[in-house]
């Protein structure tokens, strides 16, 4: 077991605050959260039988799972700098990677989902503000 008094040294080893950009960041986050679970849960709600053929429908698959993902890695990245873990730094190119994967899958698929095309944005936001982030680049 690490004494107490061992691991608060470490959290705060770095000094680390919360600037506007990581709170700028978090917000991108929480608001790529909430656009992804609508956008999902819309596009699971969408009819079978739709006039969608067989393509339209698999990228409709691929974007509901994307869109779950995308919202799973921004509440954790999110989770992590509101409490200034130096290990958040790891997650933002992550982050900013699966949010741009997720926009791209939207922007296919904005002609039967027109949500997706204001998740696209949020996550193309969401993306470049964790590339800014520190730790990003490495």
């Amino acid at each position: 077991m690490i004494p107490y008094m061992f691991v608060e040294a470490i959290m705060h080893q770095n000094h680390r605050t919360m600037g506007e950009a990581m709170q700028q960041c978090i917000d991108a986050c929480v608001s790529c959260v909430s656009i992804c679970l609508r956008c999902s849960d819309e596009m699971i709600g969408m009819d079978a039988d739709s006039h969608m053929d067989h393509k339209d429908k698999d990228i409709r698959q691929v974007c509901i799972r994307l869109c779950q993902d995308c919202a799973g890695i921004c509440v954790l990245s999110a989770q992590w700098m509101s409490r200034l873990s130096s290990s958040a730094d790891m997650l933002h190119r992550v982050c900013a990677d699966i949010c741009d994967r997720c926009a791209e899958m939207c922007e296919r698929h904005t002609l039967h989902h027109p949500l997706c095309e204001e998740c696209a944005a949020v996550c193309r936001h969401c993306a470049q503000l964790c590339r800014e982030m520190p730790g990003a680049a490495a």
